[in-house]
């Protein structure tokens, strides 16, 4: 390992706290374990986010004298929901097509996700939006916990998963599907046994 000193550009995520906490606050209609992670979160302070990277591979950071730094992908990844939008209305011809779904306030905006990334949709992209100013903050964050096989995590580079594919060659989808609709992990994690399908 070799220590070296880099300079890195950061997002002022500690200037958003009160702002934060106030809007979660008002986030009565959040999963229980959604609101509680976010407040625990933000009731522990938050600090600045470094969101550049010494990189080879990634987004380069369009400033001078940082063209060689990448924007790190925690910060890139949540931002492409907007980006993604205004590419979509900028290549059909209506470069205002995006703004009814990012300003319209009768808009509801809902995150799908998993529990690990509940800071980055509850914490970090709202905090972006308001930076940003008058853009629709997500109305719900339905986080589910994991979905386990065997008592161990689901992990492809493990090699621990169920390859869909290879499944639906062999077998019926629906005891598959039946399984895990029955263990939807809304409140706590579960365990899917392929023993029992």
């Amino acid at each position: 390992m070799e220590i070296r000193d880099a300079e890195h550009l950061f997002f002022k995520l500690s200037a958003f706290q009160e702002p934060l906490l106030n809007w979660v606050e008002n986030q009565t209609h959040w999963r229980r374990n959604v609101r509680n992670f976010t407040k625990g979160f933000l009731t522990e302070g938050l600090r600045d986010r470094a969101i550049s990277r010494d990189l080879d591979w990634g987004i380069v950071i369009p400033i001078e004298g940082f063209e060689q730094k990448k924007v790190y992908v925690w910060f890139e990844a949540v931002t492409g929901y907007l980006s993604a939008a205004v590419e979509w209305a900028s290549a059909t011809g209506e470069s205002d097509k995006w703004l009814p779904f990012w300003k319209n306030t009768a808009t509801k905006a809902y995150y799908f996700i998993g529990k690990d990334n509940i800071p980055f949709h509850t914490v970090i992209w709202p905090a972006m939006l308001m930076g940003y100013g008058s853009l629709n903050l997500p109305h719900d964050v339905p986080a589910n916990e994991y979905v386990n096989m065997e008592e161990k995590k689901i992990s492809t580079s493990r090699n621990w998963v169920v390859n869909l594919k290879d499944y639906l060659e062999r077998y019926d989808p629906d005891p598959l599907r039946f399984s895990l609709a029955s263990i939807m992990p809304e409140t706590s994690d579960s365990n899917l046994s392929l023993i029992h399908i």
